[in-house]
């Protein structure tokens, strides 16, 4: 499946994230082969990602948990185990966001910006820039002057009048915040959700879309 996940990273807004889960339930000869080969290979029996493995363990071993494990005499009588893979595929943050409207060409199929296709036309360019200034710039600014505001000794109608802009043009710092929670409550995506769950949503409501 593939999760669209609030990242961990600093300065994150989204990752997203390609996972694999391939699981099995082993009984007996099965259970104790499986026993003996991922001891052999994960130093333990009964791996649980990162928290039973030996120093020195193999990466894919930290792919394997298992949640039930019943050893009968130092052998594995039975295991239900699964193997999870799980790929960044996009880490979404405000720098990828306007690097990439910055310097996505008019064409889809110039990446590099040296292929025949490139037309040297960025119509991303002006949300770039909004998404800097109305997310970097004017909410710094904002501050600065509102400080400015109450610590000079300007006169009463200044600082009023000042204050009443910066109050109607204050709200602009949450233009990006709004689109996203647009966006959110359009598509009805949690922070949390996977493919299936997406289109299990948008199929229930097909008919009064269509």
């Amino acid at each position: 499946g593939c999760d669209a996940s609030v990242a961990e990273r600093p300065y994150s807004m989204m990752e997203i994230d390609l996972s694999a889960s391939l699981g099995y339930h082993a009984h007996g000869l099965l259970a104790a082969a499986a026993g003996a080969l991922e001891a052999s290979a994960c130093g333990t029996d009964c791996p649980f990602g990162d928290e039973t493995l030996p120093p020195g363990a193999p990466p894919a071993c930290a792919t394997l948990e298992c949640d039930a494990c019943t050893i009968v005499a130092g052998v594995a009588a039975e295991q239900r185990c699964a193997g999870k893979l799980e790929v960044p595929v996009a880490h979404m943050s405000y720098l990828y966001a306007v690097t990439q409207l910055w310097g996505q060409d008019l064409s889809p199929a110039c990446q590099t910006g040296t292929e025949p296709e490139c037309t040297h036309i960025y119509p991303g360019r002006p949300a770039a820039a909004t998404l800097v200034v109305f997310s970097f710039i004017w909410p710094h600014l904002k501050l600065l002057l509102l400080q400015l505001f109450f610590y000079l000794p300007l006169r009463p109608a200044a600082r009023r009048n000042g204050n009443y802009w910066l109050a109607f043009f204050g709200k602009w710092t949450l233009a990006d915040v709004l689109v996203m929670t647009c966006l959110l409550g359009l598509l009805n995506i949690n922070a949390h959700s996977s493919i299936g769950d997406v289109w299990s949503s948008v199929r229930a409501q097909q008919p009064q879309l269509c």
